[in-house]
Order: C-alpha cells, then sequence, then structure tokens
C-alpha cells in the first residue's frame, strides 16, 4: 500500500464521553482535557478526517442529550469550524483558558424543557504545525 503524506485519509470514529478537545494534534500530544466547569461532555463524536498537504480536514457528527441552556465545547483553536447544523442547537464562539472554543448550546422551546438527544452535523480544519 503505497501512501503518502500529500493525500492521506484516515476514518475515526470516536465514542468521547469527555469533548474537552478535540483536535487532532492535541488528542495526540495530551491526554484527554477535563470538562470545564459549566459545560456537560457529548454523548457521541464520530468524525472522518482527511489530510492533504498540511491540511487537516474533518466532517462529523455529534450528539448530545439535555436540556435548555446546556453547553458542550465542541472544538478548541487552533481548529476552525466551516459548517455546523443541529436543530435544537446553536453554536457560538467563547474564550476558554485564554483560548477560542466552538460552544455548542441547547436552544429554549418547548420540548427543550425536559432532557432531549440532539443531533448535528458539522465540518472544520486545522493547519499540520511543522515538527518541533
Amino acid at each position: 500500500m503505497n501512501l503518502s503524506l500529500k493525500h492521506l485519509s484516515l476514518s475515526l470514529a470516536i465514542i468521547l464521553c469527555c469533548s474537552g478537545s478535540l483536535s487532532p494534534l492535541a488528542a495526540a500530544k495530551q491526554p484527554p482535557a477535563a470538562i470545564p466547569p459549566g459545560f456537560k461532555a457529548s454523548d457521541l463524536m464520530l468524525q472522518t478526517w482527511d489530510l492533504v498537504e498540511k491540511r487537516i480536514s474533518s466532517s462529523a457528527q455529534l450528539q448530545v442529550s439535555g436540556t435548555a441552556g446546556d453547553q458542550f465545547v465542541l472544538l478548541r483553536s487552533p481548529s476552525v469550524l466551516t459548517d455546523f447544523s443541529g436543530p435544537g442547537l446553536r453554536v457560538s464562539q467563547h474564550q476558554l483558558g485564554g483560548n477560542l472554543a466552538y460552544v455548542v448550546s441547547i436552544e429554549d422551546g418547548p420540548a427543550s424543557q425536559t432532557e432531549q438527544t440532539y443531533t448535528a452535523t458539522f465540518n472544520f480544519q486545522m493547519e499540520v504545525p511543522d515538527p518541533i
């Protein structure tokens, strides 16, 4: 099998109980991040990564459970969110620990007053840094 770094395709299924840091390089170099106070853990995350030249592109699915106002850390910098779709969910940017983070919140509505399960799809990209 002939694989090059210019076009390496990775398929990963990641079941996370803690979505503190989802950037691929951070996951490889650090232990799982703790969930920041005021946030909940996601139920499930499935990701497919493509590495082309020095950029990782990912498409992913997210599943969370909760009620209106519950928040979940989706991504942290250096990852850049490029697309997000999730009925009953909204995504926003926050500063967490001095770094940019994308946070998913359950929107307020009649169905969100009791615990529900929500799903979303999203895409993100991240530049691969040069080795040290």
